[in-house]
């Protein structure tokens, strides 16, 4: 992961070995000498001693240069050699040429609140504020949220090529993605996990050909009119913990901040160690810091907001991530962009082939869409209310409908049966999960969304059924943004 643990932010005071500032070892397989010294250095030797013995000259200019190369080798310098030291000076200046090292994490802002988010409360209350708290992992941060007394770690990931994957390759990461919800979910202290498949807009490379020819002009145009945007597919993770069911891991690990950053990258990379199987680029997940999840933000609401993050995806702190929204019954304008957010209400009552949402998430040039779910961990006492509730609404709608001579409604009649049936599959398992569908669309303007809306419905159509949340757009909208917020 690019947040792994900074274990060099431990010194050697306080009697802490650090891992990475600890002296190099002058440890050597012959004297001091390591290998590469015995072999830069025991090759041109080795030259020498058979020249002499063919009868040449031992004292000869051809014999300089490897004499140089010998003297070169035996140096050392503080238990490195010059051949050590030159490599890591040619690794420096490349890591510098290529804007490596361009990467810093404040030691003022570790285990401390550097920002705040402001969303909308509960009635009555104006305001909830999440704090944004810096970790000692390179930077990344951590939501935390004092309303609910939960904590939120947020990653971003590329999904793997899926369209042209085989079908057992793709029944295997549908497999693996089922898996890793259902063990991050178990784990202790989560209290949910939230995954969004996005699909968005940015600006496409100008990588135009140059030239006056036919051919050249054409590809410009097309580039500057029809080609302008393109699609950015990838996946946010993230993992919500109750406070209260982490609080002896926290203070085993050093209590505050420190010890929710320390429990929380234990989750983190539980998770992410399942993400392969997922059919996710375990290189490309990247534990979020403020700057990227505000950056995430703004691009959601200005597709052109993509020209000012810097190539980690981060948004400068002096501009805002966004100045203006208007909600309506069916759907929200923030800023630049118009969005409308559908509840999925009804999934398929039968087994479906892997990849089936899969028309849903494309998108395309003319919709962007997040698929937000929200898993959480459920007791059996709890699965059976649930259902037991379902089948009694149902019994009820079925006796009244007979009450007034109307036949019974058959897509009733086989929930019903599709809630019997797993009624008895809960007595067989410890638990279960708890999830919820949300489908966020986005575009430039009301015709496009709307347009959209009806695609994303008729695609669908027959196997999920949506609510439009009518005045509930501002809370889709706070769904749909990489924060966690989907199943509170």
């Amino acid at each position: 992961m690019a947040s792994g643990d900074n274990d060099r932010r431990r010194s050697n005071a306080g009697g802490i070995p650090s891992a990475s500032f600890s002296p190099p070892s002058r440890a050597g397989v012959v004297l001091w000498l390591k290998p590469h010294q015995l072999v830069l250095g025991g090759v041109p030797l080795a030259l020498i001693i058979l020249q002499v013995v063919r009868g040449q000259e031992l004292i000869r200019t051809g014999n300089v240069p490897l004499v140089l190369l010998i003297a070169v080798s035996l140096i050392d310098v503080n238990g490195r050699s010059l051949w050590q030291i030159l490599a890591t000076r040619l690794g420096f200046q490349l890591r510098r040429a290529t804007g490596q090292t361009r990467w810093t994490v404040s030691p003022m802002a570790v285990d401390s609140v550097t920002s705040m988010i402001d969303l909308p409360g509960a009635a009555g209350e104006r305001l909830r504020r999440v704090n944004l708290v810096d970790t000692m992992f390179a930077g990344a941060s951590y939501l935390e949220d004092l309303a609910d007394g939960t904590v939120t770690a947020v990653l971003r990931a590329d999904a793997a090529n899926w369209m042209f994957a085989p079908s057992r390759t793709q029944a295997e990461r549908a497999a693996g993605f089922r898996e890793m919800q259902r063990v991050t979910c178990m784990l202790p202290g989560v209290r949910r996990v939230d995954t969004q498949m996005r699909c968005l807009m940015r600006p496409a490379p100008d990588d135009a050909p140059e030239g006056d020819g036919f051919a050249e002009r054409d590809a410009r145009w097309v580039r500057e009119h029809e080609m302008r945007m393109e699609p950015l597919y990838d996946v946010i993770i993230a993992i919500t913990l109750d406070r209260r069911g982490i609080a002896r891991e926290v203070k085993a690990a050093g209590g505050g901040a420190k010890g929710v950053s320390a429990v929380l990258k234990d989750r983190v990379l539980k998770c992410a160690d399942m993400l392969a199987k997922a059919g996710i680029n375990r290189g490309s997940v990247v534990w979020q810091d403020a700057q990227m999840l505000r950056g995430l933000m703004k691009t959601m609401s200005d597709p052109d907001a993509w020209m000012l993050l810097d190539r980690y995806g981060r948004l400068p702190d002096d501009i805002p991530v966004s100045s203006a929204y208007n909600v309506f019954d069916d759907r929200i304008q923030v800023d630049r962009t118009w969005s409308t957010t559908m509840w999925i209400d009804r999934w398929p009552g039968e087994e479906v082939m892997a990849g089936w949402l899969a028309e849903l998430v494309a998108g395309g040039l003319n919709r962007q869409v997040i698929l937000t779910e929200s898993f959480r961990a459920t007791t059996r006492g709890e699965e059976v209310r649930d259902v037991d509730n379902r089948i009694s609404e149902i019994d009820r709608i079925i006796r009244l409908d007979r009450r007034i001579g109307r036949e019974p409604d058959p897509a009733l009649e086989k929930e019903r049966h599709e809630l019997e049936s797993r009624r008895r599959q809960i007595g067989e398992e410890d638990a279960g999960i708890r999830f919820r569908g949300l489908v966020t669309l986005m575009a430039s303007d009301e015709t496009t969304l709307d347009m959209a809306r009806s695609r994303a419905i008729g695609s669908m159509s027959g196997q999920l059924h949506f609510d439009k949340m009518i005045s509930q757009q501002w809370e889709g909208w706070l769904a749909a943004l990489p924060l966690g917020q989907a199943g509170r």
